[in-house]
């Protein structure tokens, strides 16, 4: 795959989450592109304080779903400590690497569920942050 046709795809799908200001407003998203990855810093709804960095790789974007990990927020490294401990992250923390079934992202598609086919038109970013979030705040549903 391109990496420039990766690029600039990816630079669609973070143009199109950015348009959408007031989901982006609302859930406290900050969005950092590098290179071919992006990061979003995110918190659970009833505790903004709690603050967790998504790491989305996309190489080989559109064929491949972007890869998925939460990150060190200063470091970038990746590591199942920096997982938020509760609800379905517990789980996917706990499996070696850490995956989270969610549809979207490479994990999901490429080792949990095979037998669901990868769709960028299906599944842009921006459903895919919007399904986390929901996992985030539902696992921190009181602070």
């Amino acid at each position: 795959m391109d990496s420039a046709i990766s690029r600039a795809k990816l630079g669609e799908q973070v143009g199109e989450v950015l348009a959408l200001k007031a989901i982006v407003a609302f859930h406290g998203w900050v969005l950092e592109v590098d290179d071919l990855r992006v990061f979003v810093t995110m918190h659970p709804r009833s505790l903004p304080s709690k603050k967790y960095t998504a790491r989305f790789g996309f190489d080989a974007y559109p064929q491949r779903a972007p890869s998925f990990a939460f990150v060190d927020p200063q470091t970038r490294a990746e590591g199942k400590q920096f997982w938020p401990p509760h609800g379905e992250f517990s789980n996917a923390s706990n499996r070696q690497p850490p995956q989270l079934c969610i549809a979207g992202i490479r994990e999901f598609h490429e080792i949990l569920h095979r037998d669901l086919p990868w769709d960028p038109e299906r599944y842009p970013l921006q459903k895919v942050l919007e399904s986390i979030q929901a996992e985030l705040t539902k696992g921190h549903p009181f602070g």
